[in-house]
């Protein structure tokens, strides 16, 4: 990978994002198919604690049944949660709920 695409301009927070590798681009366009073919009623993102939730009982007894998505990355930030909310991942769903 090149030197300009280890960046990405968030213009729309004026923030520049450091992108080691690929894993955050494929993981968002990833996340905009799903949410394009899935219909949840509770949507979930941040960091890799919400990542991790989908290895856990509860993800299962509880959180399944409820229509859950979750839009976990381990080791996410706050101005790369807002630019992947900002840039598809909303668009074209509805959840009840947005943890």
């Amino acid at each position: 990978m090149d030197g300009k695409s280890k960046f990405l301009v968030l213009a729309k927070f004026g923030v520049l994002c450091h992108l080691s590798n690929c894993d955050l681009r494929f993981q968002h366009n990833r996340f905009c198919t799903e949410a394009r073919e899935t219909e949840p009623d509770v949507l979930w993102v941040g960091d890799s604690i919400i990542q991790n939730l989908v290895m856990t009982q509860i993800w299962e007894k509880s959180f399944c049944q409820m229509h859950s998505l979750n839009f976990g990355i381990g080791g996410d930030r706050t101005e790369h949660v807002l630019w992947r909310l900002h840039n598809g991942e909303l668009d074209v769903m509805k959840p009840k709920v947005k943890f």
